[in-house]
């Protein structure tokens, strides 16, 4: 690690940049807007067009704009977020969805590891919801009549909810009987977990890794949907995620009381891919905020972990809607 002596190694432009894993010791402008000026660690100063600037680069106070470059090298040990260590990993940035109908979402398609499920399953997903919401929001689902899964909470009933096809019943929801994503949980990280167990055919909701409510649906089975596996928002209906999305997780199995408090890991996520309980079930895994890309114009893209899908944000507007926009993403995490 030689970031110090102000070697550069490793170039990024703005739609590139990663302070987890790397420290940028220096940066240049590129482009032709010789003359304006930008703020780098809380000074503004003149773009000079070309000339490379030795310089740790603090993301807090910097300005990151289309002309700025940054070089620096990787990580061997530089606290507090990375040590070097594939295991450890401590999240920083979620993308922030502005919900009440501006349509607002990823878009993964129909990757099978999830719309093929017709198992147990365990969905987990960390979300911090503004409190005055006005639709249903959806932190994720790829639900259509009486297939596929969804997490996230009702509007009215006010209730956090996890809800299931299944074979027989049809669509079930499972919500929280008294925890409130308008009251209790507004402005706050919460981490919500549903299960479905296939061979106990209860349906379980978790708030926070505790268990809150249980419903049992005798002789049902999860069933797979063809419906486009979104996230923060619904795949058939209006109604998306006001707030906050960090970290969701799938597993193909239910996961229990115990192994679900374990996951919670006291609120903060992790490497679940290596410390994950069951982690070899693990089908998805998104980090949603950290590991993602920004096309430099209008779309961002964030990745499942496990079989290296892209997951595309929304870019159309005009009806009342509002594309996703660079600052859509936000360094806020559980």
């Amino acid at each position: 690690m030689t970031y110090l002596k102000g070697e550069v190694a490793v170039v990024h432009n703005w739609s590139e940049i990663d302070f987890t894993k790397f420290a940028y010791s220096a940066f240049r402008f590129n482009g032709t807007n010789a003359g304006a000026t930008t703020v780098i660690n809380g000074s503004t100063i003149n773009k000079i067009i070309g000339k490379t600037i030795k310089c740790v680069i603090n993301e807090n106070n910097t300005t990151i704009d289309e002309d700025l470059i940054l070089l620096g090298n990787r990580k061997n040990n530089f606290p507090p977020y990375y040590n070097g260590t594939s295991s450890d990993y401590i999240s920083i940035y979620s993308f922030y969805f502005e919900g009440n109908d501006k349509r607002q979402f990823f878009n993964f398609g129909k990757p099978a590891s999830v719309n093929d499920l017709t198992g147990s399953v365990t969905v987990s997903t960390y979300m911090k919801v503004d409190g005055d919401h006005t639709v249903d929001g959806y932190a994720l689902e790829n639900y259509a009549g009486g297939s596929g899964i969804g997490i996230g909470y009702d509007n009215s009933p006010d209730q956090w909810r996890f809800r299931v096809g299944l074979s027989v019943a049809g669509l079930e929801d499972i919500q929280t009987p008294t925890l409130s994503p308008k009251t209790t949980g507004a402005g706050e990280w919460v981490n919500i977990t549903g299960t479905w167990n296939d061979d106990t055919k209860d349906l379980k909701i978790y708030v926070n890794g505790i268990l809150q409510n249980t419903v049992n649906y005798p002789g049902n089975t999860l069933v797979a949907t063809v419906e486009d596996l979104r996230l923060g928002g619904a795949s058939t209906s209006a109604g998306e995620m006001k707030g906050a999305v960090n970290n969701i997780v799938i597993w193909d199995t239910a996961l229990n009381d115990e192994e679900v408090l374990n996951h919670y890991n006291d609120g903060n996520p992790y490497n679940v891919l290596i410390n994950a309980p069951h982690s070899n079930n693990i089908v998805f895994w998104t980090k949603v905020g950290d590991n993602s890309k920004w096309n430099g114009s209008n779309q961002w893209k964030i990745i499942d972990e496990v079989n290296n899908i892209i997951g595309l944000s929304s870019t159309a507007g005009g009806g009342g809607f509002s594309p996703m926009t660079y600052e859509s993403r936000i360094k806020d995490a559980p």
